[in-house]
């Protein structure tokens, strides 16, 4: 999930976990424009009197008829675009998908905490990973600033 994307989801309060599901069967935009051939395509299919609506409202000086058009398009290629043999799903195929992640990740964190305290007790003088080392090392050692 994208930084900008947490940060929407912790102000509104949802769940990362949910959105992280719901966005699983989701398809991703090809692209920022579609292809002009696509584009084009798809024009020519529209209904004569859809094309002289829009013309209309274009005219008209109505701004939104380019993002409406291109959304429809992308409305259209999605419908195709669909993974196959992905059901729609519940609200609660959603909260039951993002409980079964959250219990996974419990769980692998307390696998991975589990592991850490067995290296401690195993290796007690050790610090965790990441940590320095030097307080095992005698003074003249350190004063210097290097290991001999």
């Amino acid at each position: 999930m994208s930084g900008p994307l947490k940060g929407l989801a912790d102000f509104l309060c949802i769940d990362c976990d949910l959105i992280d599901m719901a966005a699983r069967a989701s398809v991703a935009p090809s692209s920022e424009f579609p292809e002009e051939g696509e584009l084009t395509r798809w024009i020519d299919a529209l209904p004569l009197s859809e094309k002289n609506a829009l013309l209309l409202q274009l005219a008209k000086g109505e701004r939104h008829i380019r993002t409406d058009l291109l959304q429809r398009f992308r409305g259209a290629h999605i419908k195709e675009e669909t993974i196959p043999n992905c059901k729609q799903r519940t609200a609660a195929d959603l909260l039951a998908a993002a409980e079964e992640r959250r219990a996974v990740r419990r769980r692998e964190t307390a696998e991975r905490e589990a592991q850490e305290q067995a290296r401690r007790r195993h290796h007690p003088r050790r610090g965790r990973a990441g940590e320095s080392q030097g307080w095992n090392l005698p003074i003249h050692l350190l004063a210097d600033g290097e290991i001999r």
